[in-house]
């Protein structure tokens, strides 16, 4: 399975140590990367942890483990203002028949 993670880490944060984290940790559970992407910081809809700002970074991995498992992980880094896990869909073939 391929899934999407998003990750909002603390402005205030080492963004360069959380990314490598973030993949050590990935790479111990057991999920290969396919893409890591540097979002950069934006102002916050509504405050996350008296944060008004995050920084953040988009992954596309794949692996067999359930994601719920990331979610423990991640709870427990205190730089990690909120995540998202999201199956990627597998991209359908545009010939098909429009009645």
């Amino acid at each position: 399975m391929q899934y999407e993670l998003v990750l909002v880490v603390k402005v205030g944060s080492d963004i360069a140590k959380a990314s490598e984290a973030v993949k050590d940790l990935l790479e111990k559970t057991g999920y290969s990367i396919a893409v890591n992407e540097d979002w950069g910081k934006k102002k916050l809809a509504y405050p996350l942890k008296k944060q008004t700002e995050g920084h953040y970074l988009y992954f596309t991995i794949a692996g067999t483990v359930n994601p719920n498992l990331l979610h423990t992980k991640f709870k427990q880094d205190e730089s990690i203002l909120r995540m998202l896990v999201v199956r990627k869909e597998e991209e359908q073939n545009n010939n098909q028949i429009v009645k």
